[in-house]
């Protein structure tokens, strides 16, 4: 690495040595990084802010530890994961894993087989949690049609709606899911 960019752990060390200004090179560096993800599953920028901010308060309270972390961007990926989950679980009543589609139905369309177990449960909760944060009529279309295996024709008919409505929405939620997975690329 370059002399004016410190690794992560090297940060991190610092940060723990009660560094603010490793710790504002950090935010600097994962901040965008963390908002992006956050929105993506969130559609808010609002939340989203809030998940970042609360991730690296988390890293600031927690920063005597935080030296000892490594590798540091999978770290960060679950400390972002778990303060959305955090934030779903208050707004929706349902656990996700009884709202949506099965694994099985999401492993259909959703092309994960090269991963390990591990990283395919992973990616199957965060489509999930990106389906349930969908707004509703796209939501209700894309399970017609994933879950409910109809064609756009019979969706379209079923709901009064044109078939090139149904076709718009089902691929602002499969661009959604595949902006998500793009994301996630960023952190491993």
């Amino acid at each position: 690495m370059s002399g004016t960019v410190k690794e992560d752990g090297i940060l991190l060390r610092e940060i723990a040595e009660d560094s603010h200004k490793a710790f504002d090179e950090l935010y600097l560096r994962y901040s965008p990084l963390i908002k992006s993800f956050a929105h993506c599953l969130l559609k808010n920028a609002e939340e989203s802010l809030d998940v970042c901010q609360n991730v690296f308060l988390k890293i600031w309270k927690n920063r005597k530890t935080m030296g000892t972390v490594s590798p540091f961007k999978p770290y960060l990926y679950v400390m972002v994961r778990n303060q959305v989950l955090d934030m779903l679980e208050k707004k929706h009543p349902l656990p996700f894993s009884e709202a949506g589609l099965s694994d099985d139905e999401l492993s259909g369309w959703v092309d994960l087989s090269s991963q390990d177990r591990a990283e395919y449960a992973e990616r199957l909760l965060l489509c999930r949690i990106a389906l349930e944060t969908m707004p509703e009529k796209r939501k209700r279309l894309f399970y017609l049609s994933r879950r409910d295996h109809l064609t756009y024709q019979e969706i379209a008919r079923k709901e009064g709606l044109s078939v090139k409505t149904v076709e718009y929405h089902i691929s602002k939620a499969l661009q959604d899911l595949r902006n998500l997975l793009q994301i996630l690329i960023l952190f491993f």
